[in-house]
């Protein structure tokens, strides 16, 4: 739905950004609710928005690679997005363990509370999200849909 959603918007922020930013907003402000919810059904609930709203990010995002690169590059340009998805994962679990073992911070709680260590890796977790995406509409330049088009029939992709 949201992949054809963003094939078919545009409007003065561009194709695919709004729901860069949409998803990013939302994600985030899930994952600095999450560890304070008040109970395990205010948690799940907040996984289930974040998860939405990763989607509602990150599905356009696959869209703008394809956008973006020549169709010799798309390949490379995907396994790339890839890796640093990876990446992203990989930092994400380890930071509880950095976090109490680099920088000493608490990785025990009362019972019935997060541990700092944990709550720090989700805040860090929204930073970085939030960041990554901010930096990408910032800094990179969509195509209107006529140099899209004109771009796909250079490359043969469309009958002209």
């Amino acid at each position: 739905i949201i992949g054809h959603l963003s094939d078919n918007t545009w409007n003065r922020w561009g194709r695919r950004r709004p729901f860069f930013m949409v998803g990013a907003i939302l994600a985030s402000i899930a994952l600095i609710i999450m560890p304070n919810s008040p109970t395990l059904w205010v948690a799940a609930g907040m996984l289930w928005i974040m998860d939405a709203s990763i989607n509602i990010s990150m599905e356009p995002f696959r869209a703008f690679v394809g956008d973006m690169l020549p169709s010799e590059q798309r390949t490379k340009g995907f396994a790339m997005q890839s890796f640093f998805i990876g990446t992203g994962a990989v930092v994400a679990s380890a930071l509880p363990y950095i976090l109490t073992n680099w920088f000493g911070i608490a990785n025990t709680a009362p019972e019935g509370k997060i541990p700092p260590s944990v709550q720090y890796s989700f805040y860090l977790g929204a930073f970085a999200f939030f960041a990554a995406v901010l930096w990408t509409v910032l800094r990179t330049k969509e195509y209107a849909p006529e140099e899209l088009k004109a771009h796909a029939e250079a490359e043969g992709l469309i009958a002209g």
